[in-house]
């Protein structure tokens, strides 16, 4: 079940949008196809994301999963329970298993986000 007042993105990130910053973080559907994640690796604070951009990466057992930026902005805050701990991005994807905070760069990305009626339909 997908949490309500979250926007998705087409790679399966989850974001919640509060003003002009952004949390971002990996959707269970995608959680699904990783299995087990034994590391990640994120841009540091004061860093970069470009939307539609690589910005980290999932360490499974079998592979490195590319981590797709939904938005732009810069790195205000990252997830340092994730980098110590990975197991918790499976554990609670939507909530102690979040990736980044960032500061907007162009708010009005957000508008080619996804609803969760949309991303819905897109995984089915």
């Amino acid at each position: 079940m997908l949490p309500q007042g979250l926007k998705y993105s087409k790679e399966n990130m989850w974001v919640f949008i509060k003003g002009e910053r952004a949390k971002i973080g990996i959707t269970e559907f995608f959680l699904e196809k990783a299995k087990e994640i034994v590391g990640v690796s994120l841009p540091k604070k004061g860093e970069d994301v470009d939307k539609d951009e690589v910005f980290g990466g999932l360490d499974t057992s079998e592979q490195v999963i590319d981590l797709i930026s939904p938005l732009s902005g810069e790195v205000i805050r990252v997830n340092n329970l994730v980098l110590n701990e990975p197991e918790v991005i499976v554990e609670d994807p939507y909530g102690d298993g979040w990736l980044i905070e960032i500061d907007l760069y162009e708010p009005e990305e957000t508008e080619e986000l996804l609803d969760i009626d949309e991303y819905e339909r897109l995984i089915e």
